[in-house]
């Protein structure tokens, strides 16, 4: 009843608790299933990582055989520049010897004329006749081998250029090879991570959902949960309605009528003495002793229909005192007492 006065001289009633709503089962789940997916994530980051390092190795092996073959390149040329000197003057050497072989074809014919001239002259030079002709063959077999001598030095400068030439080439080759093979895995490395990139794209897709579903439990969570807090007051206040009903029917009502400042029993085991009346106001002072060790409880200003709520020893069941009518000289009202229990 509103407006009432409780005074807990015994013990009050327990409360009931409430369970909370199950939807922590769900929000476990979802946890659950965020936490795989950012290890997936992580794990496909290692993966890219993995296949980026492999890239950058790659690229700096072919850098590399690309410095060895410029290197090859730039011997090749160097190797040409000494060997040139060596041909070209293996040239010359060449053009002077035929022109020393044409001088001493044109000195032996001018022996030859001075030879017949020194025989119209005189016929006792024979000796000198021989020696010129032995200068002669040995001019003619030193030109020969001279002509020889250059055409072995010619070959072997010409084989070195054709072994050097044969190798760098067969360098450039396996360059050439490597370079593909290089090629075809940075295509399959690309392949690879266009395929991890599309991979990634779906799993943020699906994170992105997680997400969203997780917000909508939230949302239903605390929809539950302020329903559920309605549902508790709602369950609260009919509880308490609940309670004043069965206290009100399990009671029993002592009516009783207080003439002037007097101190008299209005029910078993309560009496009231009364201190000040104001009829005007309806308002009452006294003290009220309850139960045989004689408790007072002062009561101060009480108007009419306003129960005073006290309990008596031994008793968990409230008592209630009300005023009813309140006179100059008289005062009239009911004590609402528990009724005994059955046994």
């Amino acid at each position: 009843m509103q407006g009432a006065q409780i005074l807990n001289l015994g013990q009050e009633a327990p409360r009931k608790n409430t369970e909370p709503p199950r939807i922590e089962d769900e929000l476990t789940q979802t946890r659950d299933l965020i936490e795989q997916t950012q290890t997936d994530v992580r794990r496909t980051r290692i993966l890219l990582e993995q296949q980026q390092q492999e890239h950058e190795f790659h690229q700096r092996r072919t850098k590399r055989l690309t410095v060895v073959l410029a290197v090859l390149i730039a011997l090749l040329g160097v190797t040409w520049l000494l060997v040139y000197p060596t041909v070209r003057d293996r040239d010359e050497s060449i053009a002077q010897m035929l022109g020393l072989r044409n001088a001493t074809s044109a000195l032996g014919e001018r022996m030859e004329s001075v030879e017949g001239g020194l025989s119209t002259v005189t016929t006792g030079w024979p000796a000198l006749v021989k020696n010129m002709d032995t200068l002669q063959d040995g001019m003619e077999s030193g030109l020969a081998a001279a002509q020889n001598h250059a055409t072995q030095i010619g070959q072997r400068i010409q084989q070195d250029v054709n072994r050097t030439m044969q190798s760098v080439q067969s360098r450039m080759t396996g360059v050439e090879s490597n370079q593909r093979e290089a090629a075809e895995r940075v295509n399959q490395l690309q392949g690879q991570v266009a395929g991890l990139q599309r991979e990634l794209t779906a799993i943020r897709a699906e994170a992105v959902s997680s997400t969203q579903t997780i917000k909508t439990l939230r949302e239903a969570q605390q929809t539950s949960t302020t329903e559920l807090s309605g549902l508790n007051k709602k369950l609260a206040t009919s509880q308490a309605s609940l309670n004043t009903l069965n206290n009100r029917m399990d009671r029993k009502r002592i009516e009783f009528n207080l003439p002037g400042k007097q101190a008299r029993s209005i029910a078993p085991g309560i009496h009231f003495t009364v201190r000040r009346i104001d009829g005007g106001k309806q308002e009452v002072d006294g003290t009220l002793q309850v139960g045989p060790d004689s408790r007072n409880v002062t009561i101060r200003a009480q108007g009419v229909q306003k129960p005073v709520v006290f309990y008596m020893s031994n008793e968990s069941r409230p008592v209630e005192l009300v005023f009813t009518q309140v006179s100059k000289n008289e005062i009239s009202g009911y004590v609402l007492m528990p009724a005994p229990s059955a046994e």
